[in-house]
């Protein structure tokens, strides 16, 4: 079975070889081209023992339907380009030649065919990435890079496993803060996001596009939200406090309440001690974090889903 399997092998080899000469040397003459292919056979047959060398050459004609039992190179096909049609049939041929040339292809070229690669499903993602040079473009204007500027496919994958690590941590860590805060709220979690953008990636087709922005741009607006609250809640209380508290505020409440044989200071401190009385450590962080999630869901409003 091994001598099977070296003997196409050496035949695909040789073929392909000769294609590869037939289409460099299609515009000269045709016995430069014929002396050009019989060395390579020639070669070839000089390492073959005396009983191997006709099977080699019978398979090798089966390659090319072109060839007579008295050609030694196969004839070119086509008064136009001199190509023998097997050329463009032989995958393995276009490769290599696409290989060769892949040096001589300015930038925008080799990028063009590796789209088209990439589209049809003959070229895979790697480590190094193929994306459109819009889909570059994109990610260098996202992180502020001059138009025109490249970037590195293998460092952007880095930085993409770096945010996908931070965008987890921080879900985890700003839905939980939510849920303590607010524990009444209807705006919630649709769950852990890691999951989501890995089923997304994954090529999950239960989970859209839009599903995936929906979630990250709730955790976007509740993480500004709650940083945003902070000091918001802290004015707003102020604010009640000061409009309770204030000397002038008991005063005014005194004035009103001011029982008859009571002098206005005994009112005042009557007033305060009253307000005072219903102010301990559980209900003044009860009313800012009141006041955390009301402005916390005026800003997120129609974010529930």
């Amino acid at each position: 079975m091994a001598g099977v399997d070296q003997h196409s092998e050496l035949v695909s080899k040789v073929a392909t070889r000769l294609r590869m000469i037939q289409a460099d040397f299609a515009d000269d003459a045709s016995g430069d081209r014929q002396e050009q292919m019989a060395d390579v056979i020639e070669r070839e047959l000089s390492k073959l023992v005396p009983e191997q060398r006709e099977s080699f050459l019978e398979s090798l004609r089966s390659a090319f339907p072109s060839w007579t039992n008295r050609q030694h190179v196969p004839s070119s096909a086509g008064a136009g380009s001199g190509v023998d049609q097997a050329l463009l049939d032989d995958p393995e041929f276009l490769i290599k030649r696409l290989v060769e040339m892949a040096p001589r292809m300015g930038e925008p070229q080799r990028r063009a065919i590796s789209d088209r690669l990439f589209e049809t499903g003959l070229a895979r993602a790697t480590g190094g990435g193929s994306w459109s040079p819009e889909s570059a473009q994109a990610i260098a204007q996202r992180l502020g890079l001059p138009r025109g500027t490249e970037v590195d496919p293998d460092r952007v994958i880095e930085l993409l496993g770096q945010m996908i690590a931070l965008t987890t941590s921080l879900d985890q860590l700003v839905w939980n803060t939510w849920r303590k805060v607010a524990k009444r709220s209807t705006l919630r979690s649709s769950g852990a996001v890691v999951t989501m953008l890995g089923r997304f990636a994954s090529g999950d087709q239960d989970i859209a596009r839009a599903d995936v922005q929906h979630e990250l741009e709730k955790l976007r607006q509740l993480t500004a939200a709650l940083i945003s609250s902070l000091g918001q809640a802290g004015r707003k209380y102020a604010q009640k406090h000061v409009s309770q508290f204030s000397p002038e505020s008991i005063k005014q409440f005194a004035v009103h309440e001011k029982k008859m044989m009571e002098s206005l200071d005994q009112a005042c401190w009557r007033k305060y001690a009253e307000l005072a009385a219903n102010q301990d450590e559980v209900t003044i962080e009860r009313e800012i974090m009141q006041s955390i999630v009301d402005f916390v869901e005026s800003l997120t409003k129609g974010l529930s889903r």
